[in-house]
């Protein structure tokens, strides 16, 4: 049997900032409503006004129903810590549950329920209503004048709501019977994701505090610092006109805004000692810490001292996690080179000055400490693996570079050897860390997927290299990966003695299924194919990935102003349901990403149940073992459940790692 519900409640905590777990303990959070439904049966409402308790919904779940919701971690809370906890409500078991969510978010649509459900053009909706009663009923009120409430429990509203409710079944009953199952290897992983965001990691609160402290005071002085300088005139380092409008003039090619990486490339180029260079440096220093996410970790913190709910499954379409609440794969890499241990010991002194004389900007120092707030839990050590450089040697695999992959193989640098490429002389880690760095390491980052000038940009928007310098380094990328690169112009391709590169291979295939639907298309042993409203495309790991609504349009190719033939579907963009174009080097990003993804998840799989993972952050897993362990056993335990033993599909590939064990989170 199938159990589709919904809850509606009410609390003083902040949903978006706690996240559903820490929501779910709050002591004023109470269920308001409860919308359930059998199969495609119609719906059933149940409050605490019915004297009655859901006795038949109790019973399907004692016997093992499947019990599905949309975005089910907020049901799963509210279920585990007020109706279980506080009601005396039946537990309902991990495996149960299910999420039309997490199948939304496999077939690449909007995660949102009404937004999934207008792109599907589903008939039926969910009730625009709904967030205008759940301000008013769900969250405090601030009291006015005329109505000093400070909750609102109008019976017609709160019949309104009810309404609203019932309706949000009805239309996951539809999304679920329109979507259909995840495939049961995916659904293992929904429930590894389920079980990963229900462990939560533990926090150092009071690390936490004493950076939060440091950071106060730095605001304090620095904020001093920028009225005294500026006259006045500028009284926040967030007054960004002002701080514009007062720099603009003083800085050598002018600045169009102020985020960290214009600031930080702006800052050289302000006369030294100038008032204008010191402003923009304040701006740049009060921005490094990342307050929101000192104040984010705290308001997540659960009774436990961990934060849960990190993680959402399938966030990108190519099936990676996403993060979410405090966004553990958007902390700052650390650039101070410190010791964690001792930087976090530092900051417990609260105090800047000394943080200035043993590291430089205390500022940095707390941005630098913000990975060492995740810690292990008591008799406990983290243990991560990181697989190295998994999409290079990815992209490499499928398609058949083997140059390549035996520079994996033999254990060489792949920054080193490109930058020796490019130099026409060996470099190495040790003699030439500069252009291993500057070029080798951003060039192997920007053109793998067919990057080019503005690829490069992304990871250094310096002056070091200009635009012809950077197309030639991409020319010489090209050269020396034909597998991966070579294009149908090429006069190996005319002259029929070689074949063209991935990114073309992979584009002719995906053009050629959409304009057949139905017939299979492959290339490099990746299958595409249309199937109903998705572009379906088989990776080398037999796993799907889907573009949605997929059509071919002509477009004017903007770098050579001819018309093309182009590829576009259906994606999210920018917080918006957009139609988007993609070309062979997009779509060779996403089958590398997607297969090197079932990589770590055939890891994660085999090592959970003997150490339960406590988050992925892109290709790393973390998780937590006994210390009693020692740190290289379990080390040497997670390398080989993550490097051992591949799937037959990739069991040829170069695959390595590298790990750690420790009591806080690095990097």
């Amino acid at each position: 049997m199938h159990v589709t519900l919904d809850f509606e409640s009410y609390s003083e905590a902040d949903l978006k900032k706690t996240g559903a777990w820490r929501y779910s303990e709050h002591p004023s959070t109470e269920v308001l409503c409860l919308a359930y439904a059998f199969n495609d049966e119609p719906p059933i409402l149940w409050h605490p006004g019915i004297s009655e308790m859901p006795g038949a919904l109790f019973t399907a779940i004692e016997q093992g129903a499947i019990v599905d919701a949309h975005n089910v971690g907020f049901e799963r809370a509210i279920w585990e810590n007020v109706c279980v906890k506080r009601m005396g409500w039946p537990e309902i078991e991990a495996h149960q549950y299910d999420c039309t969510m997490a199948r939304a978010a496999s077939r690449a649509l909007p995660l949102g329920l009404e937004q999934c459900a207008s792109a599907l053009g589903l008939d039926v909706r969910k009730d625009k209503r709904g967030k205008q009663l759940i301000q008013l009923l769900c969250k405090p009120q601030k009291p006015k004048k005329k109505d000093p409430r400070t909750r609102i429990q109008d019976p017609e509203l709160l019949a309104e709501l009810y309404d609203y409710c019932l309706q949000d079944v009805r239309v996951e009953q539809r999304i679920r019977r329109e979507l259909g199952a995840l495939p049961a290897p995916e659904r293992q992983v929904f429930l590894l994701n389920e079980k990963m965001n229900s462990r939560g990691i533990t926090i150092d609160v009071e690390s936490v505090h004493n950076a939060i402290a440091v950071v106060s005071q730095v605001e304090q002085e620095l904020t001093a610092e920028l009225v005294e300088i500026t006259g006045g005139r500028i009284r926040t380092a967030n007054q960004v006109a002002e701080i514009l409008d007062f720099v603009q003039w003083k800085v050598d090619g002018g600045l169009d805004d102020l985020t960290a990486d214009t600031v930080a490339a702006a800052i050289p180029r302000a006369e030294k000692g100038s008032v204008e260079r010191r402003v923009l440096e304040i701006r740049h220093s009060l921005a490094k810490a990342s307050t929101k996410k000192l104040a984010g970790l705290l308001a997540a913190v659960c009774v436990d001292g961990r934060v849960r709910g990190l993680s959402q499954y399938h966030g990108a379409f190519t099936g990676r996690n996403a993060g979410r609440l405090v966004q553990p794969l958007n902390l700052p890499r650390p650039v101070l080179g410190a010791d964690p241990e001792g930087l976090v010991e530092a900051i417990a002194t609260r105090d800047p000055d000394w943080l200035r004389m043993l590291y430089g900007d205390p500022m940095q120092c707390v941005a630098d400490a913000l990975r060492s707030m995740f810690v292990a839990g008591e008799g406990k050590n983290l243990c991560a693996v990181d697989l190295a450089s998994i999409e290079s040697v990815g992209i490499a695999a499928i398609a058949g570079e083997e140059s390549k992959l035996d520079l994996f193989r033999r254990g060489d640098d792949p920054y080193c050897a490109f930058a020796s490429d490019v130099f026409g002389r060996p470099i190495t880690k040790a003699n030439d860390p500069r252009e291993r760095q500057d070029v080798g390491k951003v060039g192997e980052l920007a053109f793998g997927f067919g990057g080019g000038v503005g690829a490069w940009r992304n990871f250094d928007d310096s002056d070091k290299f200009d635009d012809d310098e950077v197309n030639n380094f991409k020319n010489v990328w090209r050269r020396k990966h034909p597998h991966i690169a070579r294009p149908p112009w090429d006069q190996a391709v005319k002259d029929g003695e070689a074949g063209v590169g991935l990114w073309y291979g992979l584009q002719d295939a995906a053009h050629e299924a959409v304009l057949h639907p139905g017939r299979q298309v492959e290339a490099f042993g990746v299958k595409y194919q249309v199937r109903g409203r998705w572009l379906v495309c088989t990776l080398p790991s037999s796993r799907n990935i889907v573009y949605y609504d997929p059509r071919l349009q002509e477009k004017i190719n903007p770098h050579t102003d001819k018309t093309e033939v182009v590829l576009t579907y259906m994606s999210q963009k920018n917080g918006h349901w957009a139609r988007i174009d993609t070309w062979g080097g997009k779509l060779a990003q996403g089958v590398t990403q997607a297969t090197c993804r079932d990589i770590l998840v055939h890891g994660q799989r085999r090592c959970d149940p003997e150490m339960p993972v406590l988050m992925t952050v892109y290709d790393e897993i973390v998780t937590e073992v006994d210390e009693e362990l020692g740190v290289d056993v379990p080390v040497a335990r997670l390398l080989e459940y993550m490097t051992a033993d591949l799937p037959a599909w990739c069991a040829h590939w170069p695959v390595k790692a590298e790990g750690w064990c420790g009591k806080r989170y690095r990097k």
